[in-house]
């Protein structure tokens, strides 16, 4: 069993100690905090000392509706499922009209390329488009097939939950 430590007054991140309460959990002291949102909350002594926890909630609410962090679930391993998933997207340097799919100058054919977690494919030359953006289109459900069905399985779920 743990014994009370004197904090009362002492910040640990955004909370305040006020005062031992008279709980205990699995062993430990359990504070009486104010978090700087106004929220009161109880936290185990060893979590506040340790910086486990640091706010009422508040904090990682912030975080994770916070551009930075939503970009960082919209990217997993590098990578944008929502980005992957427009087929209305098309980039400045494409001359084919066909999403990854490029005139290849050298060798006066059309070669389909995939980037994906960073690594750059190219699926060799063609003299005809349509053969090229065919290629291109086996790739994508080869290579984004599995990554896609990841995404909705564990990252959107996630990402529901923590933005509301």
């Amino acid at each position: 069993m743990s014994k009370a430590i004197d904090m009362a007054g002492q910040r640990f991140g955004r909370l305040t100690a006020i005062k031992a309460a008279n709980k205990q959990k699995h062993g430990g002291i359990i504070w009486e905090c104010i978090c700087d949102c106004g929220r009161t909350v109880y936290v185990r002594q060893d979590n506040i000392k340790n910086g486990i926890t640091k706010s009422c909630g508040c904090l990682k609410r912030e975080l994770v509706r916070s551009p930075e962090w939503m970009d960082r679930l919209e990217r997993c391993e590098g990578t944008s499922a929502t980005r992957i998933r427009r087929t209305d997207h098309v980039n400045r340097n494409n001359t084919s009209g066909i999403r990854g799919v490029y005139w290849h100058k050298p060798t006066k054919r059309w070669s389909p390329q995939i980037t994906f977690k960073g690594v750059h494919y190219s699926f060799g030359y063609f003299s005809n488009i349509e053969d090229a953006a065919k290629v291109r289109k086996e790739a994508e459900e080869r290579i984004f097939g599995g990554f896609l069905e990841w995404y909705d399985e564990y990252i959107k779920p996630a990402k529901k939950i923590m933005v509301n």
